[in-house]
């Protein structure tokens, strides 16, 4: 028998939490549930949520279901879409954590042809961990003005994923979360065709990695791939790296991943203070991976690094790790402008380095740089050893580099210990000469 309040509307039926028992501010989850189940066994509708709830989990199962915030609250509530959901649509809807728990997270996503619209994620007050998960299984999912707010980011997995006009906000402080507003994973798995575009990323990590967890482990076996990439039109304010490309180059044990066809475009990264900042465009190989078409075009970097210390800072930083198996890195091609004035904060190291940890190890080739930049404590381009014929420097324009050498590595516009081919290259240094290095 219907509740008396449920309305078959135009677009289908429509329920609200208090159908079910519901009461605001008062523990609602099993209401809600209710609703959710009561929706998928009648083949779909809309839950309406107008008010704001305390819930726990909630999972949505079944199809063609709409979940109307209105302007509504979630609060203490994880939204699981279930592997088995599809077509469902989530809109004008808070999700607030309260609890101050590390590892709370407010949404989990494994259905397929799922939309987000106007979706707001908070965790306050702020506390570590990812807000939200779209796992392996999921397919086709859409969140357009997604807003995040008071922790880390979303981890993305699956394929065929669209992010636009997004707004996301971590902490800015070092303590509590910072990590990567999307992180990209493929654990075991393939994640493909992911497009995040038109959208500001504020203190954060990176605005975007790929892979921490990218390839395979004694958990997750099989073949572990991030392919297909696109990031376009994007703001990171106040972030330590426009970008994180690193499958097994960490302590974690991933091994054999691939990361590959890989677009940034049009992204700008500005920290002028050295608040957070300290590499922007970063690709490191280890473990056996292979990393290849990674193309960027239209970066723009304003920022000073944060510390000068052991780690090695730049605007562009493409490593091999001597770690597990040899990795690969190849076709490369990078074109961005790097200006390191600011009141505060360092020079970076490096606008450009490129390296391998052991030059007898691993293979780098056709890694292409365009660049534009000034303000450099070391050198502008640092290409190491072990690379011959692999960087071609199709152009570089080069201002107040070796700023202030240290004595015991070499200084100059352009230091090279490998053969390189240099184009249109135009360098002002400071402490050191134009070029250096072992091998020209």
């Amino acid at each position: 028998m219907m509740l008396p309040s449920v309305l078959r509307a135009q677009g289908g039926l429509v329920v609200t939490p208090e159908d079910f028992g519901a009461r605001s501010n008062l523990p609602a989850v099993g209401a809600i549930q209710a609703a959710l189940d009561h929706l998928a066994r009648r083949g779909g509708g809309t839950l309406r949520i107008s008010g704001t709830y305390r819930g726990g989990i909630v999972v949505v199962r079944g199809s063609n279901i709409v979940i109307d915030g209105a302007g509504g609250t979630l609060r203490d509530t994880r939204l699981v879409v279930a592997q088995e959901a599809s077509n469902i649509s989530v809109r004008d809807l808070t999700l607030l954590e309260t609890r101050a728990q590390a590892d709370s997270y407010l949404l989990d996503v494994a259905g397929s042809d799922c939309r987000f619209i106007n979706l707001s994620m908070i965790k306050e007050p702020m506390a570590g961990g990812y807000q939200g998960y779209l796992r392996a299984p999921s397919r086709g999912c859409q969140f357009d003005g997604l807003k995040v707010r008071g922790s880390n980011g979303i981890f993305v997995a699956g394929r065929n994923h669209v992010f636009q006009n997004f707004d996301m906000a971590s902490t800015l402080r070092p303590d509590i979360g910072g990590d990567d507003a999307f992180a990209l994973k493929g654990a075991g798995s393939i994640t493909d065709n992911i497009v995040l575009r038109r959208g500001t990323v504020r203190g954060f990590s990176a605005a975007v990695s790929i892979g921490s967890e990218v390839g395979s482990s004694r958990e997750h076996p099989g073949a572990g791939i991030v392919r297909r990439v696109t990031v376009e039109d994007v703001i990171a304010d106040r972030c330590q790296m426009v970008c994180f490309i690193k499958p097994g180059a960490l302590i974690y044990d991933w091994r054999g991943g691939v990361v590959e066809d890989v677009w940034l475009t049009n992204i700008r990264l500005t920290d002028p203070g050295g608040i957070m900042f300290m590499r922007g465009i970063v690709i490191n190989a280890g473990r056996g991976a292979q990393v290849r078409r990674i193309t960027a075009s239209g970066i723009t970097i304003a920022a000073r690094a944060h510390a000068q210390d052991v780690m090695q800072t730049s605007a562009a930083e493409i490593l091999i790790r001597d770690q597990g198996a040899p990795s690969l890195i190849e076709d490369v091609s990078l074109q961005f402008s790097y200006d390191g004035a600011g009141p505060s904060g360092y020079p970076v190291d490096h606008i450009v380095r490129i390296e391998k940890d052991n030059p007898a190890v691993g293979t780098m080739r056709r890694i292409s740089i365009d660049v534009t930049g000034a303000e450099a404590r070391i050198s502008g381009i640092h290409v190491g050893a072990g690379l011959d014929d692999a960087v071609v420097i199709l152009r570089a324009d080069l201002d107040r580099v070796a700023l202030s050498p240290p004595s015991s590595l070499g200084a100059a516009g352009i230091w090279a210990d490998s053969r390189i081919l240099a184009g249109d290259v135009r360098i002002r240094p400071v402490r050191g000469p134009q070029r250096g290095g072992r091998a020209r």
